[in-house]
C-alpha cells in the first residue's frame, strides 16, 4: 500500500516554479505519487528515495529545500523571528523618516531623508528584489 508523507518546500516562491518540481519528481523512477501545494510550500510524496527526489529538486530549483515536517516547525520560527526584525526596523525607519520629514524643515528632498526611505524600503522588500533581479538575468521574464 502506497505511503504517502508530507514535506515542507521552503523558499518556494512561484507557482511556475511548483509546477516545474511537481512535473519534474512525477518523472523520476521510484516516484509513485507527487503533488506540490504552492499555497501552503508542501509537497506530498511516495517515493523509495527521498535522497533522489531532494537532489531532483535542487537540480531543477537551486533555492528550494525539501524538510520534514519535524525540522520545519524550528526551521520556521528562526526564519520567522529574522523576518519580523527586518521588518521592525522597516517600520521604524519609515517613522523616524516621516517624523523628520515633519519636524525638520529642509529634511524634504535631501540625501538623508532618501537614505532613509530607500533603507526601510530594501530592508522590507530584499525578498522580492533578489529574486526579480535573479530573475531578469535568467531571462525569466514572467516568473
Amino acid at each position: 500500500m502506497a505511503e504517502i508523507k508530507k514535506y515542507q518546500l521552503e523558499n518556494l516562491d512561484c507557482a511556475n516554479c511548483a509546477a516545474k518540481i511537481e512535473d519534474g519528481v512525477q518523472k523520476m523512477p521510484g516516484v509513485r505519487f507527487a503533488r506540490v501545494n504552492f499555497a501552503t510550500s508542501s509537497i506530498h510524496l511516495d517515493t523509495d528515495n527521498l535522497s533522489a527526489v531532494e537532489d531532483k529538486i535542487r537540480q531543477l530549483e537551486p533555492g528550494v529545500q525539501i524538510r520534514t515536517t519535524e525540522k520545519t516547525q524550528t526551521m520556521l520560527d528562526s526564519s520567522t523571528k529574522k523576518e519580523l526584525t527586518l521588518i521592525g526596523i522597516s517600520v521604524g525607519l519609515f517613522i523616524i523618516g516621516l517624523l523628520l520629514n515633519v519636524q525638520v524643515a529642509g529634511w524634504q528632498n535631501s540625501i538623508g531623508m532618501f537614505l532613509i526611505f530607500g533603507i526601510a524600503y530594501l530592508l522590507s522588500g530584499h525578498r522580492v528584489l533578489f529574486r526579480a533581479l535573479k530573475n531578469l538575468r535568467q531571462r525569466n521574464w514572467f516568473d
